[in-house]
């Protein structure tokens, strides 16, 4: 027993109400079946929007999905990052250093499109090696507390005592500091790509 049959009773044509206003559609047309041609037209349009919005993200997205910058664009965000270091001591500042280590690692990857005879090659790896060997004689570099604790929730006390030391550093001896040189080199590596 069903609402639609009740008992004693023809059961009812669920789509017999579609029916009616198909038929009423086709008398309007003049017994023509309605014209899908625009309906068509413009599911092609939106496949071909979807299509070309797709190529436009792949060029602007990595494949994890986030935005990927270019390596001068990368350049500037970490010369941007070096310079607030010089006026504020952000060692403590979680979000702040998980993004210098989410640069550095983008850094990292667009060091990897150049060769040796690309006139910016040595330039760049000399400043990747400076920073994967500041300060020199310590047991963990800058690079090595860049390369492993991007998006970490918690910071090694080292790696929050290096950063306060870069930054003391540079208060102490601006010109000579390695702050002042990484940000040159920076500089200089932007200069080069734009070329």
């Amino acid at each position: 027993m069903s609402i639609d049959n009740p008992v004693g009773g023809n059961p009812q044509d669920p789509y017999e109400r579609y029916r009616i206003i198909r038929e009423q559609q086709e008398k309007d047309q003049g017994g023509k079946p309605p014209n899908k041609k625009p309906h068509l037209a413009a599911q092609i349009l939106a496949m071909i929007k979807k299509a070309v919005d797709s190529l436009i993200h792949l060029t602007k997205r990595g494949s994890s999905g986030e935005i990927v910058a270019s390596p001068e664009e990368n350049l500037f965000r970490l010369k941007t990052a070096f310079e607030t270091l010089k006026i504020e001591d952000r060692n403590q500042d979680v979000p702040f250093l998980n993004n210098l280590s989410d640069i550095w690692h983008h850094l990292l990857e667009d060091s990897l499109q150049y060769q040796r005879s690309d006139p910016v090659y040595a330039p760049f790896q000399n400043f990747l090696e400076d920073i994967q060997t500041y300060p020199p004689e310590e047991e963990h570099s800058f690079g090595y507390y860049l390369t492993e604790y991007t998006g970490q929730q918690w910071l090694p006390f080292p790696y929050m005592d290096l950063i306060h030391r870069i930054h003391s550093d540079y208060q102490n001896h601006p010109k000579s500091s390695a702050l002042e040189r990484w940000t040159r080199q920076l500089t200089e590596l932007r200069e080069k790509l734009e070329e």
